[in-house]
């Protein structure tokens, strides 16, 4: 069901398009970008990071491993080093490395799209990137001290990039349904993830999935929670909904072949015939 692709994160955006969204900034190299999507989905996964950790190992492994092969030590390293402190350093590092290295989808092709082609030559720094903790603070904001209604606006910098939706093979509801999801509904979708799994829960929270909604033990729990949480999508302007439903969709869809071009990765032609390509699979 395309329901099921409804998952929201930390603030409120669907989580597989913020993940299209991290791995399109990181093959941009827009290191700013690629920082605020990755820590988006980190501190979705409360306690369970290492899930977008190992995210990120597998574009390192499908994009860039057969260029940087020496990395891989490198970043088991990282890993190793975060298992041990939990320091959110580690993780940054391994995003903004990525980000200045050449990639080669050759094998994310082969493995997704099943075609074959070749990568051309992509310049890169071939830094290795260590982040300083203070630079980080601005991922991880608590929010103690802003109401509740004004945390999206504050910290929904970017609007998710929904040009790769087609390519990608992202099925979601029409805009109607996603907009209701959000107006009427949006605490289950978020519950879909650890840390708004956890905020209701502390709450006293009960999460019906047979019904799909959250209902609370009584009106003092439901009020516990939305001073603390209650964020209201649906007072948000129409920019700033914009930015975390990704709705209206780009009118850039992208096909298979407008990304591999956009990527410098040219797919092998088998034949042409009728004006239709045919490419290796």
């Amino acid at each position: 069901m395309e329901s099921e692709n409804l998952v929201f994160t930390r603030y409120l955006y669907i989580e597989k398009q913020v993940k299209h969204s991290l791995l399109l900034s990181i093959l941009n190299k827009d290191i700013q970008q690629s920082l605020f999507w990755a820590f988006e989905l980190y501190y979705s996964y409360l306690s369970q990071e290492m899930l977008i950790i190992e995210y990120l190992l597998d574009i390192y492994k499908t994009m860039y491993e057969k260029n940087h092969p020496a990395l891989r030590n490198l970043f088991t390293s990282y890993v190793t080093s975060w298992e041990k402190d939990d320091n959110p350093a580690h993780f940054a590092n391994i995003v903004c490395t990525l980000c200045t290295r050449s990639y080669d989808l050759e094998l994310f092709c082969k493995t997704y799209f099943e075609v074959e082609g070749d990568q051309q030559t992509i310049k890169s720094t071939n830094f290795i990137v260590n982040v300083p903790e203070k630079e980080l603070n601005m991922y991880n904001q608590s929010n103690e001290t802003i109401l509740p209604r004004n945390v999206l606006k504050q910290n929904c910098k970017y609007k998710v990039n929904t040009t790769c939706n087609s390519v990608f093979d992202l099925k979601l509801p029409n805009e109607e349904t996603i907009k209701n999801a959000y107006y009427y509904n949006w605490i289950y979708y978020a519950s879909r993830l650890p840390l708004w799994e956890d905020r209701i829960l502390k709450c006293n929270g009960v999460i019906d999935e047979t019904h799909e909604k959250v209902v609370f033990n009584n009106d003092e729990d439901l009020e516990m929670f939305y001073q603390k949480y209650g964020y209201e999508p649906d007072e948000q302007s129409v920019e700033l909904q914009s930015k975390f439903m990704g709705i209206p969709l780009s009118k850039e869809q992208l096909s298979l072949d407008n990304f591999c071009d956009k990527f410098h990765f040219t797919l092998k032609i088998i034949k042409n015939v009728n004006n239709i390509t045919y490419t290796v699979k």
